[in-house]
């Protein structure tokens, strides 16, 4: 027995006891002689735990309002949130396409100047339409 008292004493001192354990050296404790030191010691925590026990209050139960009220905040926040999260999408939707626009007409104008450079080229073509009027001139009919 003396053994299994030293073993479980020294799990106990390096905190690798278990619950089972405690309990079988505090009964061992109780029927061993000697260990007076230890049995001081374990009388102390059951001493400290009685005491402990008797002054515990529990709170009473809060109302079922403040359970609502918590859920209603929590539901408002929640709501908030996902508007924001849903504005802040058609944010960003508008600002994808204001750039959207402005690469188009950025695209177009680029196409319009270089249609301006092809048709300038073609105005020397403008001269030789009066070619054929000279003849229509000066025909008789």
């Amino acid at each position: 027995m003396e053994e299994r008292i030293e073993h479980l004493l020294e799990k106990y001192w390096e905190g690798e006891s278990s619950l089972e354990e405690e309990k079988e050296l505090r009964n061992l404790l109780q029927q061993a002689n000697g260990y007076e030191q230890e049995k001081a010691f374990f009388g102390e925590l059951n001493l400290l735990q009685e005491e402990h026990t008797e002054n515990l209050t529990y709170p009473a139960k809060k109302s079922s309002s403040w359970e609502w009220l918590k859920f209603a905040a929590v539901l408002v926040v929640f709501l908030s949130v996902t508007a924001l999260v849903f504005q802040f999408q058609k944010y960003q939707e508008r600002q994808e396409e204001a750039l959207a626009y402005a690469q188009v007409m950025e695209a177009f104008a680029l196409i319009n100047e270089n249609m301006n450079k092809g048709t300038k080229k073609l105005d020397v073509m403008e001269e030789f339409r009066y070619l054929g009027t000279t003849r229509e001139l000066f025909e008789e009919d």
